[in-house]
């Protein structure tokens, strides 16, 4: 389980960055809600290679991608639902910690914040015990 929480960090460690760049790269054209939809679209892009190669390397694609699709859903809504019930409190947090107002680094941190609490309470346990269980099966049964 241990080898699965690091693959699986890494996995997710990618798919965050390429999250963080499409969403601020996004703020610059859309509103924060919009842009953080695209983010998180390209996020779950880069993550289903990350997590299928970590969790079920041996697995036909087609074993795990209905699952993996509803456990997406279940995740990305978790991840803009804690993404928009942050952004309210963006002005406190730039006057406490003195940002300037539409900070890019507290917008980044709310992102950062909802990703981290999502993926400790949802993503790898669902992914792992649930997603790419199915795909495990079907590589056994096929052995």
């Amino acid at each position: 389980m241990f080898l699965q929480l690091l693959g699986s960090s890494a996995g997710s460690v990618l798919a965050f960055g390429g999250y963080l760049a499409t969403s601020s790269l996004l703020d610059r054209f859309v509103e924060p809600t919009y842009a953080n939809g695209g983010g998180l679209l390209a996020s779950t892009t880069i993550n289903f290679g990350m997590q299928r190669a970590v969790f079920a390397p041996g697995a036909a694609m087609s074993n795990v991608i209905y699952r993996y699709v509803i456990a997406e859903a279940i995740i990305v809504a978790s991840q803009q639902g804690v993404f928009l019930g942050l952004l309210p409190f963006q002005r406190r947090i730039e006057q406490y910690v003195g940002a300037e107002e539409d900070s890019g680094m507290v917008m980044a941190g709310i992102r950062s914040a909802s990703q981290a609490s999502v993926f400790a309470l949802i993503s790898f346990p669902l992914r792992r015990h649930w997603v790419f269980q199915a795909g495990k099966a079907a590589a056994s049964k096929a052995a």
